[in-house]
């Protein structure tokens, strides 16, 4: 099977529990061809200058951040943050649990 298709989704709170064996590991796959998204966003405490340190394709925004807009004023803000920061980094954006049209276009 060819690496490149074949996508490991690592969440947040298992990649910061050792952040230098997770950037070790995670850049032995990524040599590897293999994609990496950070899976659950947002509900861990990494930091910008953390997630620059791995080599990650994408940033799958957890859903209670999804799920939030509309009925939590700052739940867009969050997710508008989110996705800009992903951008700046050219990592894929996934925003998880997208139910309403007021999630989608937010």
């Amino acid at each position: 099977m060819d690496p490149a298709r074949l996508e490991l989704e690592i969440s947040e709170e298992v990649l910061m529990r050792d952040v230098d064996s997770s950037k070790h590991i995670l850049t032995r796959l990524k040599a590897l061809g293999v994609r990496l998204a950070v899976d659950d966003f947002g509900t861990g405490y990494s930091s910008l200058s953390c997630l620059t340190r791995f080599p990650l394709d994408a940033l799958k925004i957890d859903r209670s951040f999804i799920s939030a807009i509309g009925a939590r004023g700052d739940a867009g803000d969050i997710a508008s943050v989110a996705i800009a920061m992903g951008g700046i980094l050219r990592y894929r954006i996934v925003a998880q649990g997208v139910e309403a049209q007021c999630q989608w276009t937010s």
